[in-house]
C-alpha cells in the first residue's frame, strides 16, 4: 500500500476515535533509555522476542489445494530469496497431509522475526503496569503525541482480545494481505488490562522519531533523584522542543495517581 493511502487511513482512524492521539510507554532507566532520548530513536522490538508465548498465534483455516501451495511457496521463494522446489513441498504434503501447515507456521515465524514493534498504552494511570513495566516506580513513562510525527506512528493499531480466547482465523485465500497485522495485533483475553497499542514497522531495530512528538517523561514515585538529573541534562542537551519532566504522587485515602511537573 503506498503511504499517501497509508497516512488516509491513519488519520481517518484518528478522527474515528479507534486510536488515540497520544501513547505512552513504560520503560525501565538504562543506558538504553538514555541512547533513546539522546538520539531521539525508539526501538521496535521483533514479535517472536516478546515475553508471552501465545503471541503472534493464529489458526490456519485455509483449504490448501496443490495450486494454492505452489503460489504460496513461489512468493515465499522470491521474497526471502530461498532455494525452495514449490513440487517438492507439494508432493510432501500430498504424502503426509499436515506437512505444509507446518511449513506455512514456520515460515510466519521467519517472517515475524524480521518485522518491528513497539508497545505503547493510551494512559499512564494504570497502577498495574507502573509496577510491571517501569521497574516498580523506580522507571518511567514516556509519552508522545503521534500527530507530530505521522511517518512513525503511521501503522497504529489498538491489539484486539477476543472474548471467545481463540487464536485469530486465517484464510490465504481471502485474507492474504491481514495475515501480519492479524497475527501481531491479537492477544489473549488474560492481557485486556492492558489495553495495548501497537505501532508496526516492517524492519526490527532503532527508527527515528520527532523530537516534538515527544511531550513528558512521567517519573515513577521511587525513581532515583541522580537519574532523574541524568536525563534532565539528555533531553536539555538534545533540545527538546516541547518537553515536560512530570513525576507521580500518590493520591491521599485512594489507589490513584497523579503527575507533578518537576
Amino acid at each position: 500500500m503506498e503511504m499517501k493511502r497509508v497516512l488516509e487511513l491513519h488519520r481517518q482512524m484518528i478522527k474515528d476515535k479507534k486510536i488515540p492521539t497520544e501513547l505512552y510507554k513504560h520503560t525501565t532507566i538504562s543506558n538504553n533509555l538514555y541512547k533513546t532520548l539522546a538520539n531521539a530513536e525508539l526501538w521496535f522490538a521483533a514479535p517472536t522476542s516478546f515475553n508471552d508465548p501465545f503471541d503472534c498465534q493464529i489458526n490456519d483455516q485455509t483449504n490448501w489445494t496443490d495450486d494454492n501451495i505452489r503460489e504460496y511457496v513461489t512468493k515465499t521463494v522470491q521474497t526471502s530469496g530461498e532455494e525452495i522446489d514449490p513440487e517438492d513441498v507439494v508432493r510432501g504434503n500430498q504424502q503426509n497431509p499436515g506437512n505444509f501447515n507446518k511449513f506455512f507456521t514456520s515460515n510466519l515465524k521467519k517472517l515475524l522475526s524480521t518485522q518491528g514493534v513497539a508497545c505503547f498504552l493510551p494512559t499512564p494511570e494504570n497502577l498495574l503496569l507502573w509496577a510491571h513495566y517501569s521497574d516498580s516506580h523506580k522507571g518511567v513513562c514516556l509519552k508522545f503525541d503521534i500527530t507530530k510525527d505521522e511517518d512513525l506512528f503511521a501503522l497504529t493499531f489498538a491489539v484486539k482480545y477476543p472474548k471467545d480466547n481463540k487464536y485469530p482465523h486465517f484464510d490465504y485465500l481471502t485474507q492474504r494481505d491481514q495475515l501480519v497485522n492479524k497475527a501481531m495485533l491479537t492477544k489473549s483475553i488474560h492481557w485486556k488490562y492492558e489495553d495495548e497499542i501497537r505501532v508496526l514497522k516492517p524492519n526490527f531495530g532503532n527508527h527515528p522519531f520527532a523530537k516534538e512528538c515527544l511531550k513528558e517523561i512521567i517519573f515513577g514515585c521511587h525513581a532515583d533523584p541522580n537519574e532523574i538529573r541524568t536525563i534532565r541534562q539528555i533531553v536539555t542537551n538534545a533540545k527538546y522542543p516541547d518537553l515536560k519532566l512530570k513525576q507521580v504522587k500518590l493520591k491521599e485515602n485512594e489507589y490513584g495517581i497523579e503527575f507533578i511537573e518537576i
